[in-house]
């Protein structure tokens, strides 16, 4: 079969779609290259046909790769919907952590996630009937995030690119400081709490108001609590000296960049073309003036 450059998606046979979905598994990179560019010139059929590979090609490794060019095509998708998203005016934070995790897993039930986040919710919406003040709120959630449900900081893995995508942090029960961060977020807006996420460089924080009083939140270390000298004395300790903008409220523009830009980190760490190009694709739809450091553990 030599298919020309000018094909259209119109003149692709089954028999010619099925011998190009088995190419994805010959051990030459340069024509599993030209198999996938000539499947995504198809469209559509193209999947219809690498899912009657995946289920009935005898060759197990046939399957697999058809498998991989479908979870592929489902990303590439994912990130066309991010594109969009993150050209808007305004973004959600939840949505943006949704469509972030849904990029490395396209099957992502993303009702089944806000469920679990809605969940949550209800249960402290039940036990803060009758309670007014935030630190008194703040505590509660703790004691059902941290306690009862067992959340913490992934301090054995902290680089695992698992800890930063939303629906493994709810699965698993483990984040990293920025990741925990946006799980409270999503609760305590729910309850109408008025929490602010905080882009201190190396840990992500939490911060609330009563008064004219400003405590910050550590959902990293269970909910610890810190002062205004507490974060300082972090900051200098770590060698990052300081500035009041390091304690300033951030956007969820911005928090969704944090992730992105600490997700980018791991994967060019470890020399992944693929998430590298990737990721690097969806921070830079955010047009965020400058790229974030990264939020968690970046000396």
């Amino acid at each position: 079969m030599q298919p020309t450059n000018n094909s259209t998606p119109a003149e692709w046979t089954p028999s010619q779609l099925d011998a190009l979905v088995r190419l994805l598994a010959d051990e030459s990179d340069h024509i599993r290259r030209v198999a996938v560019s000539r499947l995504r010139e198809a469209g559509a059929v193209a999947l219809v046909a690498a899912r009657e590979c995946a289920c009935r090609a005898e060759d197990a490794q046939v399957r697999e790769a058809a498998a991989a060019f479908i979870r592929e095509s489902g990303r590439s998708e994912i990130v066309a919907r991010w594109e969009t998203f993150a050209g808007a005016a305004e973004v959600d934070l939840g949505e943006g952590a949704i469509l972030i995790a849904s990029a490395e897993y396209p099957d992502l039930d993303a009702d089944r996630c806000r469920s679990q986040i809605e969940d949550i919710a209800s249960v402290l919406r039940r036990r803060l009937l009758a309670i007014r003040s935030v630190s008194t709120a703040v505590e509660r959630i703790n004691g059902l995030l941290f306690g009862e449900l067992g959340f913490r900081g992934n301090r054995e893995s902290y680089y695992d690119p698992r800890n930063s995508y939303i629906n493994q942090v709810i699965e698993r029960r483990l984040g990293i400081p920025i990741s925990l961060s946006v799980l409270y977020l999503l609760v305590s807006r729910r309850l109408g709490l008025p929490l602010d996420g905080v882009g201190m460089p190396g840990h992500f924080l939490l911060r609330f108001r009563e008064g004219r009083c400003a405590t910050f939140l550590d959902p990293f270390n269970r909910g610890g609590i810190w002062s205004h000298q507490d974060c300082i004395a972090h900051l200098r300790n770590e060698g990052y000296g300081f500035r009041e903008e390091y304690l300033r409220a951030v956007s969820d523009r911005e928090i969704l960049a944090r992730m992105l830009a600490n997700l980018l980190s791991i994967y060019h760490s470890t020399q992944d073309e693929e998430r590298t190009d990737r990721v690097s694709r969806m921070l830079a739809a955010l047009r965020v003036e400058s790229a974030p450091p990264a939020a968690d553990g970046a000396k």
